[in-house]
């Protein structure tokens, strides 16, 4: 049985691109557990990707019995403003 020769350059990379995948899901998870916790009056799911996922969630509001994902985008500014739709 032959064994395909991998340098340590090659595993120290899979083990690192497998770290930052876990860790990428862990934060998109957190960010759904907060935008739940503070949105129990209705039914929204926050659907951004996690990289992009950078927004004050006490920024956002919506309405009660609203519904359906969310795509939020947040660019930063202090007076962005964000209603009840």
């Amino acid at each position: 049985m032959k064994f395909k020769r991998t340098s340590i350059f090659t595993i120290a990379r899979l083990i690192l691109n497998k770290y930052l995948e876990s860790r990428e899901e862990f934060r998109t998870l957190k960010i759904q557990l907060l935008w739940r916790d503070s949105n129990r009056h209705n039914y929204t799911k926050i659907v951004s990707d996690s990289k992009k996922c950078d927004f004050p969630i006490a920024k956002v509001k919506v309405g009660n019995f609203t519904y359906g994902p969310l795509n939020v985008k947040s660019y930063g500014s202090c007076d962005e403003f964000s209603g009840n739709w």
